[in-house]
């Protein structure tokens, strides 16, 4: 399982976290200031949850969308990070 944690901000400034366990995830890098991470519940799944994550030149081009993921780590059922995905403010 790997443990995936979005990190960003609320429309009002406030410092939001969401944390999701899933068996395998996919990126999309979508060449536009945007990548879409994609969470699966099982492992034969084809069609998951996506949350984006947005570029600081992007987010301040189409404005504080809500929620607003600067960040996202993904780790593996030994706590490691394997991946970093954006940048944290």
């Amino acid at each position: 399982m790997y443990s995936v944690r979005f990190l960003g901000v609320d429309k009002t400034g406030a410092h939001i976290e969401l944390g999701i366990s899933c068996p395998h995830y996919a990126i999309h890098n979508n060449n536009n200031g945007v990548i879409t991470i994609t969470t699966y519940a099982f492992m034969a799944d084809t069609i998951g949850v996506d949350r984006c994550i947005y570029s600081a030149d992007t987010k301040a081009e189409k404005g504080n969308t809500s929620p607003s993921f600067d960040v996202c780590y993904i780790e593996n059922d030994r706590g490691k990070t394997v991946k970093t995905i954006g940048q944290r403010k």
